[in-house]
């Protein structure tokens, strides 16, 4: 891998998402230290330039300080609600699709139907003049399918904890299949329940665990939200069956 030299631009730290690993801007890249998924992610990021995806950044080398190097995506990354200009969740289902899309049948998703980004949600996008512009930090994708994502980006962009917008959201579920296409219904709800029950458990680990009383605080908010959630996910959920036009057993 060929390693690029620095030619005196400021680094600039930046701010947003979960992943704890430090991001600078530099010149109009951005440099981030690797993990042990890097190379997955590199090769994720290459395969999706190739096919044509505009809705990540590209991935452009290493540094001369071992940081994985992208294109700078000029935007902001939300940390709270914003006012956006365009019917997000429409929005959000076109950039899944075709980021699913991409990697189907690649060999990064191995023997599953697609490559998962796993995180897709408010904090992992870049937003201009209040339009998504990007789907960012593909540090936590693996291969998997592709109710998996739709899941977890119906849970992450929808505010499910505020109980009047739940007509508004069941009617966002209700235009799912015609806002991404064919999936497997019947796996949505048990993939739903799943995703809010292991955030809250990992929640409720470091809101005990985190060294930083400001990051235990953050997971001690986040857990009475996500209780709320998945309040509303077990109170709506024949609602949500019906609207997936699926049955199911005990779940």
């Amino acid at each position: 891998m060929v390693k690029f030299r620095d030619m005196g631009d400021q680094e600039i730290p930046l701010e947003g998402g979960h992943s704890g690993f430090a991001v600078s801007k530099v010149g109009d890249t951005v440099r981030r230290v690797q993990s042990e998924h890097s190379k997955f992610e590199h090769d994720l990021l290459l395969l999706l330039e190739a096919k044509g995806f505009e809705y990540a950044p590209r991935f452009l080398g290493i540094d001369e300080n071992d940081r994985e190097i992208l294109s700078y995506v000029d935007g902001v990354t939300p940390r709270e609600s914003y006012e956006p200009k365009e019917d997000v969740f429409a929005k959000v289902m076109h950039i899944l699709k075709k980021f699913h899309d991409a990697t189907a049948d690649s060999v990064l998703a191995e023997d599953k139907e697609v490559v998962c980004h796993n995180d897709f949600a408010p904090w992992n996008t870049v937003v201009k003049d209040g339009v998504i512009v990007a789907m960012i930090d593909f540090g936590g994708a693996t291969p998997g399918y592709r109710v998996q994502d739709i899941a977890y980006s119906f849970w992450t962009f929808l505010e499910l904890s505020d109980y009047a917008k739940t007509d508004k959201n069941l009617q966002q579920l209700g235009r799912i299949y015609s806002l991404y296409g064919e999936f497997d219904a019947h796996a949505f709800l048990p993939a739903l329940i799943q995703h809010q029950n292991e955030t809250l458990a990992m929640r409720k680990y470091k809101a005990q665990h985190e060294a930083a009383e400001e990051m235990r605080e953050f997971s001690r908010v986040r857990i009475e939200q996500i209780e709320k959630e998945i309040a509303w996910t077990q109170e709506n959920s024949e609602d949500i069956k019906k609207l997936l036009g699926v049955s199911y057993g005990a779940l």
